[in-house]
C-alpha cells in the first residue's frame, strides 16, 4: 500500500489535498492520529502510510542497518538564505545639474556608496523520520 500511496504524494503537496487522495485510508484512523496528521505533524509509532499523508514524500531515503535490525531513515529538505558577504558599489564620479528655468542654481551630485548583499542559497535537513518495524521511533525537527 506504501508504493501506490508514494506515488499519489507529492511534498509540496498540503496536507488537505494528501488526505482528500487518501479520504478512505485516513478516516479508518483513530480520531486522535486524524487530528495529528490534519495538523501536518507525526507521533511516535505511526505508521509510514500516516506519515507520508502528514508531511509528504521525503526527498531523501536511506537505510540503517545494526544488531538490532534495519531501520529506514527519511529525509525532508528546506532551503534557506544567507547572507555572505556585501559588496560596495561606486557609482561613478559627479553629476553636474544645470540651473532650471524655476531660478535654481546649477548643482553638483556626488555618488551614493551603496552596499549590495550577497545573498547565497542553502539546502538542509529540515526534519528527519525514522522507522523501524514499519513504525516511527525517532523523529526530529531541526530549526
Amino acid at each position: 500500500m506504501v508504493a501506490v500511496l508514494a506515488m499519489g504524494l507529492c511534498s509540496c503537496e498540503t496536507v488537505g489535498k494528501r488526505i482528500s487522495a487518501n479520504q478512505e485510508m485516513f478516516n479508518a484512523w483513530p480520531p486522535e492520529t486524524q487530528q495529528q496528521v490534519q495538523a501536518g505533524k507525526i507521533q511516535m509509532g505511526f505508521d509510514r502510510d500516516m506519515v507520508l499523508v502528514a508531511l509528504g514524500r521525503p526527498q531523501q531515503l536511506k537505510e540503517r542497518t545494526s544488531e538490532a535490525g534495519a531501520s529506514e531513515i527519511w529525509t525532508y529538505l528546506g532551503t534557506r538564505t544567507k547572507q555572505v558577504s556585501s559588496t560596495l558599489y561606486y557609482p561613478p564620479g559627479s553629476v553636474y545639474c544645470p540651473p532650471t528655468r524655476r531660478g535654481n542654481r546649477g548643482h553638483y551630485h556626488y555618488p551614493v556608496y551603496q552596499y549590495t548583499p550577497v545573498i547565497q542559497y542553502e539546502t538542509y535537513e529540515r526534519r528527519r523520520v525514522v522507522f523501524f518495524k514499519g513504525k516511527v521511533i525517532e523523529f526530529e525537527v531541526m530549526n
